[in-house]
């Protein structure tokens, strides 16, 4: 497999692979697409994105549409992986290591910007690279992850482990603009456990029919509610 990772070292973040043999451009990528509601705007939030990284600017800020154009990715490429690796410290000090992909094992937690929500969780549905260059800088290499985001439980109170209970989270509806997006692996803490809550059953009213947006397994509908597993 080209794609393939060898061993990673304890002390990287993380890894993917330096394989370049699998791309496309994001036109291209987007019109084949283009019925799939978690391909909207995807040229735009990713520019918005990698533009947020390179300057420094506080993502989820108003970026401009002058401001994306400093953004250019070389031949409009991005190259596809299969596999992100993770290492992470846990709970008793030693290191460990996560395996995600987008087909099995694909959610994910990251830092909160918000002081109420410690962690936001999302689920992984592409890991890429591309070569970005930024205004007159040189091109460099960039990793990111496209990802769908889940959203705390409005209905259930605010989490504490003296209940026992454990926290819930659902999919952000597709009509909303921040229910897609990308993340930088660097921000990513490790995998996550979310398991679906199978008692509220399962739902088409998040987001339509979509190739892309959910996994292969899950068909044309999502589970309600997922719990997550702490």
């Amino acid at each position: 497999d080209s794609d393939s990772l060898p061993p990673v070292s304890p002390r990287l973040h993380y890894a993917i692979s330096d394989d370049s043999s699998t791309y496309k451009s994001v036109p291209l990528f987007m019109e084949e697409n283009i019925r799939d509601p978690s391909v909207k705007d995807f040229y735009r939030k990713l520019k918005e994105h990698l533009y947020s990284r390179l300057s420094g600017k506080i993502e989820g800020e108003e970026i401009s549409l002058s401001q994306r154009g400093l953004i250019d990715l070389r031949h409009d490429r991005i190259y596809f992986h299969k596999v992100l690796q993770v290492n992470y410290t846990t709970y008793d000090m030693r290191r460990s290591q996560d395996s995600i992909n987008p087909r099995t094992h694909s959610d994910i937690i990251v830092r909160s910007s918000d002081p109420d929500t410690p962690y936001w969780y999302a689920r992984v549905l592409g890991i890429f690279h591309a070569d970005v260059k930024y205004g007159k800088q040189p091109y460099r290499q960039m990793d990111f992850l496209w990802v769908r985001w889940f959203v705390n439980d409005a209905c259930q109170d605010k989490f504490d482990l003296r209940k026992r209970k454990l926290p819930r989270v659902h999919f952000i509806d597709a009509l909303d603009d921040c229910a897609f997006g990308f993340v930088d692996p660097n921000n990513v803490i490790r995998a996550a456990h979310l398991i679906p809550a199978f008692h509220f059953g399962r739902t088409k009213s998040y987001m339509g029919q979509s190739v892309l947006g959910r996994r292969e397994s899950d068909g044309n509908e999502d589970w309600v509610k997922f719990y997550v597993g702490v």
